[in-house]
């Protein structure tokens, strides 16, 4: 993704992306999107990411958890 993205396009994003996968007969569950989502965000949130995968199980955190938590961070490094 590129640096000058907000969160909420690159969650938008991946939200169509699982739109169209689910369409294909595939789904994508929390944990797929969750890890997709740190994979792809921009260096500024590494700091978070590294946080969020130290301290949640990321095979049970809920997808709109992971994008809070991101959003947290955002909202206390502005």
């Amino acid at each position: 993704m590129k640096d000058d993205e907000s969160l909420d396009q690159i969650v938008g994003k991946l939200m169509a992306m699982s739109v169209k996968y689910s369409s294909l007969g595939g789904s994508l569950d929390d944990a797929a999107l969750g890890k997709k989502l740190f994979h792809i965000v921009p260096d500024r949130y590494l700091n978070a990411v590294a946080g969020i995968e130290r301290f949640y199980d990321l095979k049970t955190l809920a997808f709109d958890d992971a994008v809070g938590h991101l959003k947290v961070f955002m909202e206390h490094t502005r």
